[in-house]
């Protein structure tokens, strides 16, 4: 619909059916918006796409696009939202006045490392709060092209942030759902970055266990990232355990022999692992003691 809706306090939105409406203009009304099937796409460029009131998205129904809505968006159980584009690229960029989801609501997020830096992820900022106590969500666009552990992705951002999501607590580790990877998701007052911004950081390949440096095997170097605290879990003895059990392997599991000026670094890391255990793989073998017997006519044997 690229005409903007007028109107004034009685006026409002209801969306019914299951198919898809797409807002392109900067609309007036004040009645508010209810989205009861089907999906919602805000996509205007200028004000408001759904007026001033409050927009509802009921279960099982979704809003998303790349505009603005100037209004709270309230989300009921099994609702979702995720800014996303309709045309070109299919990340977005969509802003609301205040976000107030409910425990399985859905907030999606879309990335793609192959885009440009700054059309590279979905991101959803929020004017006033944004209380997140549903689900986060994250697919990967492009399975080709990996985001490089270093990446962070700013996802949401919010005058201030409140709840936390139900199946991804701060600074814990959230598969994508295509199966690509993981992200470690950070917000919240214990979040190293902005405390009212949702970030996403080091990223991890859902490939070869162990291999921190993404290059395909695991060898001396993945030990090097551990080292300094560049696994994903750093220093954690379990990352090192990780390393140690899939040391040699390439995808479909071809030896690597570690690099020489690693070679005594991995020797203080396996034994590190080993030290207060016996061990079970090598022992030291010495040889037995020899008994020598001499005989004597006279006196007998002796030794």
């Amino acid at each position: 619909m690229d005409a903007e809706i007028a109107g004034g306090a009685s006026s409002f939105l209801q969306k019914g059916d299951v198919g898809t409406l797409r807002l392109l203009g900067a609309s007036t009304y004040q009645g508010g918006t209810t989205i009861s099937a089907g999906t919602l796409i805000v996509d205007n460029t200028t004000g408001s796409g759904t007026g001033t009131g409050t927009v509802t998205v009921q279960t099982g129904a979704r809003v998303t696009g790349d505009g603005a809505i100037s209004g709270p968006v309230t989300m009921q159980n099994g609702a979702s939202i995720s800014p996303q584009a309709s045309t070109g690229f299919a990340i977005g960029s969509l802003t609301i006045g205040s976000l107030s989801m409910n425990t399985s609501s859905v907030f999606e997020v879309q990335f793609n490392q192959a885009l440009p830096p700054t059309s590279r992820r979905d991101l959803l900022t929020v004017t006033n709060n944004a209380s997140i106590i549903g689900n986060l969500v994250l697919e990967n666009l492009n399975s080709t092209v990996m985001p490089p552990a270093s990446t962070t992705y700013t996802v949401l951002t919010a005058g201030s942030l409140t709840g936390a999501f139900a199946n991804a607590a701060n600074g814990t580790r959230l598969d994508t759902i295509d199966g690509s990877g993981s992200f470690v998701v950070n917000y919240g007052a214990g979040s190293p970055f902005n405390s009212n911004h949702v970030v996403l950081s080091d990223f991890l390949t859902d490939g070869q266990p162990g291999d921190f440096d993404l290059d395909g095997d695991v060898d001396g170097a993945d030990f090097l990232k551990w080292q300094r605290g560049e696994s994903p879990s750093p220093l954690s003895a379990s990352d090192l355990t990780v390393w140690r059990m899939h040391f040699g392997e390439a995808g479909g599991g071809i030896y690597s022999v570690p690099e020489p000026r690693t070679g005594a670094a991995l020797l203080v890391a396996l034994a590190a692992l080993s030290r207060g255990r016996r061990l079970s793989h090598t022992a030291l073998i010495r040889p037995a003691p020899v008994l020598r017997v001499c005989y004597n006519r006279r006196h007998g044997p002796f030794s």
